[in-house]
């Protein structure tokens, strides 16, 4: 279109009067070809290479980007957007956008919701969750699920020891979470648990304290390990209990056999004395 002032450009107008809605644009500033510039669909500036004004379908394939530095990026708007986020969503009737099942959302803060649209922390999953693999924190604590133990990739290996006298330390409670922090806690309502403070105090290593300063316990298979070699040790105890009893009452056995000889040869005696006495008689 050579009547169009600055850089050449190649415009496809609507028929509404010959305006701009609605045009498809190839903007060959950056290079005399239209190979070389960027395309806008619904704008007459595109500053990327396909710059689009509006909603985008793919009725049927797929979005690639294909570059070993590339990226796709979805950005959610501003941070005062009330919806701002990314979608994914199904249907069973290609084209129909008024029938949807939300299945996926990444919110505009970053957290992450399966099963619903509004996720109260960074992964927030409604249904079930089948891993084959281990999940754990902070690539050290273990929670759950099938996880690497072999003795072969194991060094200094040591037995626990008095956990007993510590696990009875712990003072299981049942709480209700203060509504102003619930920011923080991202809760309502009573639950039972541990207080951190407490955990601290015995388990050191089962408590950690984020940049906000409030202490978190690590409930997981450490502590359920630390439970599992606490019951081991009072079984030990009680084994041990039971073995002196035996020890005693084995004891008190001989005893009451050695009483009871002497209270026989007593009476034999008293008898050969006394044979008319009452107890010579029986």
């Amino acid at each position: 279109d050579s009547s169009l002032t600055g850089a050449p450009r190649l415009t496809f107008l609507d028929t509404n009067g010959g305006t701009t809605e609605g045009h498809i644009s190839f903007d060959v500033s950056n290079g005399y070809g239209i190979s070389g510039g960027n395309v806008g669909i619904g704008t007459t500036a595109p500053g990327k290479a396909l710059d689009v004004n509006g909603a985008i379908r793919f009725s049927d394939g797929h979005l690639i980007t294909n570059s070993p530095n590339g990226a796709l990026v979805l950005n959610a708007g501003p941070s005062t957007s009330t919806d701002g986020g990314i979608y994914f969503r199904s249907n069973d009737i290609i084209g129909d956008e008024s029938n949807y099942t939300d299945r996926m959302v990444i919110t505009k803060n970053g957290n992450v919701g399966i099963g619903t649209t509004n996720p109260d922390d960074a992964l927030d999953v409604v249904g079930d969750i089948d891993a084959t693999g281990c999940l754990q924190t902070d690539n050290s604590t273990v929670v759950g699920g099938t996880c690497t133990s072999d003795e072969r990739l194991k060094m200094n290996i040591n037995p626990l020891v008095s956990t007993l006298e510590k696990i009875l330390k712990l003072r299981p409670v049942e709480y209700v979470w203060r509504p102003e922090f619930e920011d923080i806690h991202r809760r309502e309502g009573g639950e039972i648990g541990l207080i951190a403070q407490e955990v601290e105090e015995v388990f050191p290593d089962m408590v950690v304290e984020k940049e906000d300063g409030y202490k978190r316990v690590r409930y997981g298979v450490s502590l359920t390990l630390r439970v599992i070699q606490a019951i081991k040790e009072f079984f030990g105890i009680y084994e041990e209990d039971k073995k002196e009893m035996k020890r005693e009452i084995a004891s008190l056995k001989e005893e009451n056999a050695q009483i009871k000889e002497e209270n026989k040869m007593i009476k034999s005696y008293i008898c050969s004395k006394d044979p008319k006495a009452s107890f010579c008689q029986k």
